[in-house]
């Protein structure tokens, strides 16, 4: 390109291709998708005969994980219908519900334990009275 007067680089001649692809890649999905509104491009039409029918615009074949096959009603009731995902609002609150029933249940178990303690309380006290007065009579008798 240099002998025909052309100052440009390979690397600058490789972005230009690589704009000029990626521009046409654009119109031609664009058209594809809106036959109501196509884009047009000088270079469209001159690019579309070169490259219209290689494998990187037009793939041979296209893996893709939708099924185009016609569904029969028989087909639709086996299908399961697809879960909704919880908004962040109902995770927050399935958390509080659960946290609160967790509260609750450690709450019991503390009032169950302390009530145990209560009646061990009440037989140290109870003891206790009875050796104050076991001891009261022992002082006592020995003035």
């Amino acid at each position: 390109m240099q002998e025909q007067g052309y100052l440009v680089s390979g690397r600058k001649c490789s972005s230009k291709w690589s704009s000029l692809l990626r521009h046409y890649k654009s119109i031609k999905d664009h058209n594809a998708i809106s036959e109501n509104n196509p884009e047009k491009w000088a270079c469209y039409e001159s690019l579309d005969e070169i490259l219209s029918e290689k494998p990187y615009i037009k793939p041979v074949s296209v893996a893709s994980s939708d099924d185009n096959r016609e569904k029969t009603p028989e087909a639709d009731m086996t299908e399961k219908t697809p879960k909704k995902r919880k908004s962040q609002t109902d995770v927050v609150l399935e958390y509080l519900k659960e946290s609160r029933a967790e509260r609750r249940e450690l709450q019991e178990k503390k009032i169950k334990a302390l009530s145990g303690t209560d009646n061990l309380m009440e037989r140290y006290v109870s003891l206790c009275e009875k050796k104050l007065k076991l001891d009261k009579g022992k002082f006592s008798d020995s003035f």
